[in-house]
Order: structure tokens, then C-alpha cells, then sequence
């Protein structure tokens, strides 16, 4: 007979569901999943470029959602 984890946990119970589509609503020329696909570099490169600092310490789920918001407020867009 198969033993069971003693943890509780399964597989998968820490994963995120990623949504599908861009995140961004009212803002099609910022794609949230086109920008999730570029690499860590980049996003951190554009980042600065836009003089945004404290990106050193940040992971890509949270350097994406930056760079989302730099892109937004570069548009004028409220939020």
C-alpha cells in the first residue's frame, strides 16, 4: 500500500493560477504576460531606464508587476 506525505501538502498546493489574457485592463499596448515572458534582465534594464529603484531585491512576479505600473503612469493612466 502507498504511504502518504505526513506534510498535508500536495504537489501542487503552493502554486499560483496564472490568469490567462492581459492583466491590464483599458491598457492593450501593456501586455502583463508578454512582459512575464521577457527575462529578468530586461525587465530590470527597463526599469531603470524609467529611474525606478529598489528593483535589486525583487523577484519577477513583482518586477513585472513594476514595470506594469511604470508603463501605466508613463501613459497617464490613473492606478
Amino acid at each position: 500500500m502507498a504511504q502518504r506525505s505526513s506534510s498535508g501538502r500536495g504537489g501542487t498546493a503552493t502554486r499560483m493560477k496564472q490568469q490567462a489574457g492581459n492583466q491590464t485592463p483599458n491598457t492593450p499596448e501593456i501586455s502583463e504576460s508578454a512582459i512575464s515572458r521577457m527575462k529578468i534582465d530586461e525587465i530590470r534594464g527597463r526599469l531603470r531606464r524609467r529611474g525606478v529603484s529598489g528593483i535589486s531585491a525583487l523577484r519577477k512576479p513583482e518586477l513585472v508587476k513594476t514595470l506594469v505600473r511604470a508603463l501605466r503612469a508613463e501613459r497617464g493612466d490613473p492606478g
